[in-house]
């Protein structure tokens, strides 16, 4: 067992032992703690583009790390019931939704939420652990023709406007979708 007070330490152990849903925590928390040994400014999330600048310092960072320790102490929850809490989670995103009247006036926006609503399902019945079954992962995840129907649908409508206002973004997405 590493020194869980060394920080540099700790985030290797993590790095090797970590559980699937604190890996994305402990790598940001890696990116901060990079950022934060330097004493200059510098542009918030790595991002060349951005104009928005922060002081990161190892005070701003260790509430994130504090929080690692504790995700890393929590029981790891069963497949049942992360998808219970993703769920959930669309349901409550689909009720704000309709409580703010987002249908009348942004549709597309709405959209979003059958996609996240058939994603669940896809997750539910194929058993694929998420961390896994994305492009970083790498593993299949076997979509029935009517979802990928209905998730084409939702698509169009978020993206037909958007290909149609730039003539290169049906050019990126394809190239994204269909590597």
């Amino acid at each position: 067992m590493p020194d869980l007070a060394n920080d540099h330490e700790f985030l290797s152990y993590c790095e090797d032992h970590v559980k699937t849903n604190t890996w994305f925590l402990i790598h940001e928390i890696k990116h901060l703690l990079k950022l934060a040994g330097k004493p200059d400014q510098v542009l918030a999330n790595g991002g060349e583009e951005r104009v928005s600048f922060v002081q990161l310092t190892p005070a701003l960072v260790q509430p994130l790390v504090d929080q690692a320790r504790k995700r890393l102490e929590a029981p790891t929850p069963s497949f049942e019931q992360n998808m219970d809490t993703l769920r959930n989670l669309t349901e409550k995103f689909y009720w704000m939704c309709f409580h703010a009247n987002v249908g009348s006036f942004a549709h597309p926006f709405l959209e979003f939420n059958g996609l996240m609503s058939v994603y669940v399902d896809v997750l539910t019945k194929s058993g694929v652990d998420p961390q896994q079954a994305n492009v970083h992962g790498g593993v299949p995840l076997p979509v029935e023709d009517h979802q990928i129907e209905y998730l084409a649908e939702k698509l169009e409508c978020i993206f037909a406007p958007i290909i149609a206002a730039n003539p290169n973004a049906r050019w990126i997405l394809e190239r994204a979708l269909l590597k």
